[in-house]
């Protein structure tokens, strides 16, 4: 299957994404902040698109996921 340049640079981007709401404890706005989306209701949903989960929802899960205690 043969990607475009906008899919890999989307895909690249929510790759990021998760990075992030995993790793770090900033909020999805400052999370879309840095990976320059101008609004954080877009990136919200351009991140349902590729994952079907919301932002936070894919972060309580994997947080919920691996648990340490």
């Amino acid at each position: 299957m043969r990607c475009n340049t906008s899919e890999v640079i989307r895909a690249r981007s929510i790759l990021e994404a998760k990075r992030l709401l995993t790793f770090t404890d900033k909020t999805v706005s400052e999370i879309a902040f840095e990976l320059n989306y101008t609004d954080s209701s877009y990136f919200a949903k351009a991140f349902r698109a590729e994952t079907n989960l919301s932002p936070i929802g894919f972060k309580t899960e994997i947080s919920e996921k691996y648990r340490t205690r």
